[in-house]
């Protein structure tokens, strides 16, 4: 039973697709509807200013806007909430995207069920991170919602994306509240003579009849690059509502490397997707200070010299064990860590008068 959910609401993209197909859905179910959005802390500045103070009132300034950015998309939400009669719980977050992640990641832990938005390629934004980040932190169901979606969410008409694995069947069992309401279930067999018999499309549909369920079956064979748009095809051509699949990824130094039909799926979805991820193919912590964004010396930030000639030397470093953060030292600032989260890149800067700050580091200031 969905009687928990959590929404992410943007805070710096279009909010409605999203806000909709939650509150709509925590209609359906009669759930409570937690909502968070993230005011992010961006603020670039140049290592080259003078004394803590200035640089403080600087990111003091970027953490009420980003929070003003948080406040003003739960606003939406809460006018939506209050005219569907839900149960709803707001919260606003400011911080960088390592800590806002893992936040709502650890929030959605004690959740049925997230619901996200699609990230969208041509917008510049965190926004598109934190949504895969949540499918492969939480260890939970998360329901992508494309950036096209207008009006309520529904679930009439159900494709399972099946090709035996076991992020298959996870999907299949996170879905189990959705299948059981729906009027038509398709099984969408990918590569069936690769999948040993016991999990076959044909043992999925027998599972799904012990449960009172009804499950027509379509097969196909494709090469990998093709499993995605025929996956969207079938779901055009039998008119689905709904999509579950497994969400595969991994992790390659600090980058997340999305599975060729997930990372398809995120770029052109069409109609809702359910996605469910094992955070053991992360290894056993999964999380994003551990892997993903594990430190890296942030070289030749601002065209100033560094101890590591560029920031993949610096991961090899800290691969083997280095654990040195000294460098980077014009006027006092003193680059303790680093991260890099997608494109970007996130620092945390200590000043000889003043407190800790952060700073975003663009690509142009790599080396």
């Amino acid at each position: 039973m969905l009687k928990n959910l959590l929404v992410h609401v943007p805070s710096e993209r279009l909010i409605r697709p999203v806000v909709d197909a939650a509150t709509s859905l925590a209609v359906s179910c009669a759930a409570h509807l937690d909502a968070v959005s993230i005011g992010y802390e961006t603020t670039n500045i140049g290592l080259a200013v003078e004394g803590g103070a200035a640089v403080a009132a600087v990111f003091e300034i970027e953490q009420e806007r980003a929070l003003a950015r948080a406040n003003a998309a739960l606003a939406v939400f809460e006018t939506e909430a209050r005219n569907a009669g839900i149960t709803y719980k707001l919260q606003a977050l400011t911080s960088a995207p390592v800590e806002a992640a893992a936040s709502v990641s650890a929030s959605a832990r004690l959740h049925d069920l997230t619901v996200v938005l699609q990230p969208e390629p041509e917008r510049d934004t965190f926004d598109n991170t934190i949504p895969q980040e949540i499918l492969f932190q939480s260890g939970g169901p998360v329901l992508f919602i494309p950036y096209t979606h207008k009006g309520p969410f529904v679930s009439k008409c159900i494709g399972i994306a099946w090709d035996g694995n076991r992020l298959a069947a996870r999907a299949l069992r996170d879905a189990a509240p959705f299948l059981t309401r729906a009027q038509a279930i398709t099984i969408i067999s990918i590569n069936e003579a690769e999948v040993p018999p016991e999990a076959s499309a044909t043992a999925v549909s027998a599972h799904l009849a012990r449960h009172g369920l009804t499950a027509r079956i379509e097969r196909m064979s494709a090469n990998r690059a093709d499993i995605q748009p025929a996956i969207l095809s079938i779901a055009a051509d039998n008119g689905l509502d709904l999509i579950v699949m497994g969400g595969y990824g991994h992790l390659r130094l600090q980058e997340r490397i999305l599975g060729g039909v997930t990372r398809g799926m995120l770029q052109s979805m069409t109609v809702p997707t359910l996605m469910s991820h094992d955070s053991r193919t992360l290894g056993e912590s999964g999380g994003w200070k551990s892997n993903l964004l594990a430190p890296l010396l942030c070289a030749g930030l601002r065209g100033r010299a560094s101890s590591c000639r560029s920031v993949a030397s610096a991961a090899r470093a800290i691969a083997t064990g280095a654990s040195a953060f000294t460098t980077l030292r014009p006027s006092g600032h003193l680059i303790t860590n680093a991260w890099t989260i997608g494109q970007f890149g996130i620092a945390t800067i200590s000043i000889a008068d003043g407190p800790p700050c952060r700073m975003r580091i663009e690509p142009r200031s790599w080396r």
